[in-house]
């Protein structure tokens, strides 16, 4: 995100910049997935400069999250053993 906003001061950075940071990044070649995390990771640290009275805004709040690729999570057997046990030593009934 350094390379993108560079030294520029939080309370100068718009949603308009924001957009433009997440068209950077779609241009180069990043997943909608990483982009969504950059963006919450952006807006995480709005928030705590917030808290902090920093500053007063935050302007991701307002910015929609790409629609990315549902990972699908596959569990082999070995995989699903060590959860099944994990979870049965934990419950009364087991």
């Amino acid at each position: 995100m350094t390379a993108f906003f560079g030294e520029r001061r939080l309370k100068n950075i718009t949603p308009t910049d924001v957009h433009a940071f997440i068209v950077d990044r779609k241009e180069q070649g990043k997943a909608a997935a990483t982009i969504n995390g950059e963006v919450a990771h952006l807006s995480h640290m709005f928030t705590w400069a917030n808290k902090l009275k920093l500053t007063t805004h935050n302007p991701c709040r307002d910015i929609s999250k790409l629609k990315a690729n549902k990972k699908t999570v596959i569990f082999h057997a070995k995989r699903l053993a060590v959860c099944w046990r994990s979870v049965a030593g934990t419950c009364e009934i087991w």
